[in-house]
């Protein structure tokens, strides 16, 4: 995901850097044709003082100004020349003119002035590289801190980027730190206008989601309500059919499918509670090893019923989470056990500790799950197909898979350690341990 202050930085310092390296060859080339031209009106003026001293000895003008120099007179005699330039007249003697030349093995740039008024010529050249030189000591000596400013202005440009941001990164931490059990509108003093519209649109979605959630909370408590007491009546209804009246397969179907239902309701609801994110502000120290005796103790009765032999060997190991989903995750799997294991078959549960955390293990001598399904035996509604008459509404293992999700674990489905049978292996991570 791009980052909006990457991208504002970025741009800025491209579109700086892009009009700062335009302005300075611009620059440079600009500069260069100026010092080139002040460096010809210094040629000329040069030229005027050998002009003006021409009666005396002009060798000390050579080692001042660099100049190689010929003065002559207009008939054509020379009167003085510098060391290495030529005897002859390198540029016309009658025209003024200012030109690139070559003698001495060596570009040159030569100019020649005429004083009529003496009655001389006096051409001067000056070496091109060394004309050159100058000018980029000066050109270069105006750039260079721009160049150098390059550094600052892209932290200065990072700085108030990032100051201009600061108000979206703060509401974007707000929002962060909204959960289902913070619905309260966000409140920014000295939020700028821009956010505005974008603060009011957040509020009024937290007061939807709110709203949401109450009127959730208040269809489930309607439901369990409304859905149970008719089934309830209905279940006294058909016992006392099957009192009054033979009892028959009808009967029997429609007691068994109330019971169904009653079940599909219960699994529903429970459902919905422990996928609540609210249960995550309910965590508490729950010790695994009471918590599964009193889901033993409850479903007791019913699986003696079954002839099953159950068998808890538990540490006492505590975890960080909420009693009520932990209970529902531990009975989801006992019923299941139960459910799915024949008459005078055997059931275990155990919690261990490990260095990766606490882990529960409930295990039974069913019919087993085959290893293709055990993934899909977690979605909601799937039932494996036994061929038996085990009732179910294939929520069982997605009420588990919530609660799991819910307290940062995970479970895993093998083999049992009996003949046959499955094998349900929930871990939960250290950092959630309480041992005691």
């Amino acid at each position: 995901m791009r980052s909006i202050r990457s991208f504002l930085i970025t741009v800025t310092v491209v579109a700086i850097i892009l009009v700062l390296f335009v302005a300075i060859v611009q620059g440079y080339r600009t500069g260069i044709e100026r010092t080139q031209a002040l460096l010809d009106e210094q040629l000329l003026q040069d030229a005027q003082l050998i002009a003006l001293t021409a009666t005396s000895d002009l060798r000390d003008l050579s080692p001042i100004s660099q100049l190689e120099f010929q003065v002559w007179r207009l008939d054509g005699e020379l009167i003085q020349r510098s060391s290495q330039i030529p005897s002859e007249p390198i540029l016309p003697l009658t025209e003024e003119t200012v030109v690139d030349t070559s003698f001495a093995g060596q570009r040159w740039r030569a100019l020649n002035y005429v004083d009529t008024s003496r009655g001389m010529s006096i051409q001067v050249a000056e070496s091109i590289q060394g004309r050159f030189n100058i000018a980029e000591e000066i050109v270069n000596a105006t750039l260079l801190p721009i160049l150098f400013g390059v550094p600052i202005l892209i932290g200065l440009t990072w700085g108030i980027v990032s100051m201009g941001l600061r108000h979206l990164l703060t509401l974007a931490r707000a929002v962060a730190l909204r959960g289902t059990d913070n619905l309260e509108p966000i409140n920014m003093p000295g939020t700028p206008s821009e956010l505005h519209p974008v603060l009011a649109s957040m509020n009024n979605m937290l007061e939807q989601l709110a709203g949401s959630f109450e009127r959730e909370k208040r269809f489930a408590s309607d439901a369990a309500h409304e859905l149970r007491t008719p089934i309830s009546a209905l279940k006294v209804n058909v016992y006392n059919l099957r009192t009054q009246m033979a009892d028959s397969a009808d009967l029997q179907g429609l007691a068994n499918s109330l019971d169904r239902m009653t079940h599909l309701i219960d699994q529903l609801l429970l459902l919905y509670r422990t996928s609540s994110e609210n249960l995550r502000t309910d965590f508490e120290s729950v010790n695994l090893n009471r918590l599964c005796q009193d889901v033993v103790r409850d479903r007791y009765t019913r699986i003696q019923q079954r002839q099953q032999d159950i068998e808890l060997n538990a540490e006492d190991l505590s975890v960080l989470g909420n009693q009520f989903a932990l209970s529902a995750l531990v009975a989801n799997l006992v019923d299941n056990a139960s459910k799915y294991t024949p008459e005078g078959g055997h059931i275990r549960l155990e919690v261990t500790s490990s260095n990766e955390g606490v882990c529960l293990v409930v295990e039974d001598s069913g019919i087993g799950i085959s290893p293709n399904l055990r993934e899909r035996v977690k979605d909601r509604f799937f039932r494996v197909n036994t061929g038996s008459k085990v009732q179910g509404c294939g929520l069982g293992l997605s009420i588990v898979q919530h609660v799991v999700n819910l307290h940062h674990a995970d479970f895993e489905i093998t083999d049992s350690s009996f003949e046959t049978g499955t094998r349900v292996a929930v871990h939960f991570p250290i950092n959630r341990d309480r041992s005691q």
